[in-house]
Formats: C-alpha cells, sequence, structure tokens
C-alpha cells in the first residue's frame, strides 16, 4: 500500500513538473520576435485605429471601421478621402493582418485617398495612430497588382504570427459594364 502511495505521488509529481515546462512553452511563445527584432506581447491590448498617415505618398486620413457589405465582401468607407479598417479582423499592432482598404478615385472621377498607392515601394513608412493616441509604424515590404478576380484574400486576411498591415485599393481600368476596376493594388508591410 505504501509502495503504491510512493508511485502514486511521485508520477503526480512527474505530471506537475511536466504540465509546468509545458506552460512556460506556452507562455514563452505568447511573444514574437520579428526580423526586425520587435517584441510584440500577444496580450497587449491594441486600441481602434483612428488615423493613417503615409508621407512618401501624402496621405494623412481618418480610419472608418467597416464590416461585410451585402454582397459578404468588404465594405467601403463612406467618403472617399477616409479609408477602411475591417474590424471583424485585426487591429494594426495586433499579431495578424490587419486590412485598410481605400478609395481610388470618387464617384465623379476625383482623385481617392488611395489615388497615388501604387508609388509606395519597399521600405516606405506607414504610420496608424490609434484612439490612445499609440502610433504603430510599418514598413512596406512588398507591392502587388492582382486582377480583381484573382486577389489572395487568403493571404491579405492572413492570420499568421507577424503584425502586419495590409492596404488595398483598384488598379487598372474602368469596367463599364461591370461598374469595377479591374485590377487591385495590394501593399503588404510588417511592424517595425
Amino acid at each position: 500500500m505504501l509502495k503504491k502511495l510512493l508511485l502514486g505521488i511521485i508520477l503526480l509529481l512527474i505530471i506537475a513538473t511536466g504540465l509546468l515546462f509545458s506552460l512556460r512553452l506556452v507562455s514563452d511563445k505568447s511573444e514574437v520576435q520579428t526580423s526586425e527584432r520587435i517584441v510584440i506581447s500577444a496580450s497587449e491590448k491594441v486600441a481602434i485605429p483612428q488615423i493613417i498617415k503615409i508621407t512618401s505618398i501624402g496621405v494623412h486620413t481618418n480610419i472608418e471601421s467597416v464590416g461585410k457589405d451585402n454582397a459578404g465582401r468588404m465594405a467601403n468607407s463612406s467618403d472617399s478621402r477616409n479609408v477602411a479598417w475591417y474590424f471583424p479582423g485585426y487591429k494594426p499592432g495586433e499579431l495578424g493582418s490587419a486590412v485598410i482598404s481605400g478609395h481610388y478615385d470618387s464617384i465623379i472621377g476625383n482623385p481617392g485617398v488611395f489615388f497615388r498607392l501604387k508609388e509606395l515601394k519597399k521600405g516606405d513608412e506607414i504610420h496608424i495612430t490609434d484612439i490612445s493616441k499609440k502610433t504603430y509604424k510599418f514598413s512596406v515590404y512588398d507591392v502587388r497588382e492582382y486582377e480583381t478576380n484573382k486577389v489572395p484574400l487568403n493571404e491579405i486576411f492572413n492570420t499568421y504570427g507577424k503584425a502586419t498591415l495590409v492596404l488595398i485599393s483598384c488598379s487598372g481600368t474602368w469596367d463599364k459594364t461591370t461598374k469595377d476596376y479591374s485590377k487591385r493594388i495590394v501593399i503588404y508591410s510588417v511592424m517595425k
């Protein structure tokens, strides 16, 4: 009987030690270090984004929170001078892709907020300021253009462990039949 009790205690100690070790591993994984040596805590609170600033293309405007439109796609901003952040997704500064779209032009053909988006290049900075006045800096690492029907949504709305910001707008030529542009310009950036 004493032998079984001692074996039980030893077994419990082994299990408890293994549990503590595995909790330590999970705790260590709650922080991710990117190639830029940024440490982001998964528990850090990130507020709602409010302002986007992209000096290299003259953008400094409000961010509207949007969900899906009637067709199930990401909704647009209500004003062509503002951008739209997809609020069911990640916030800029959280681990995963935050997605912001902006109009290429207005309904009457005037340049929209992202009219010059395709001018961005690797290394350009994007600043997002949230409602608590904290600013997050992102650096462009890729610029791509896709046919409208071939936009890689899984790549844009990803959930991998880096704090990324994806900007998207129309490009290409206007199709009078579909009332849409033929292409999308997509800017990929990572938090600095």
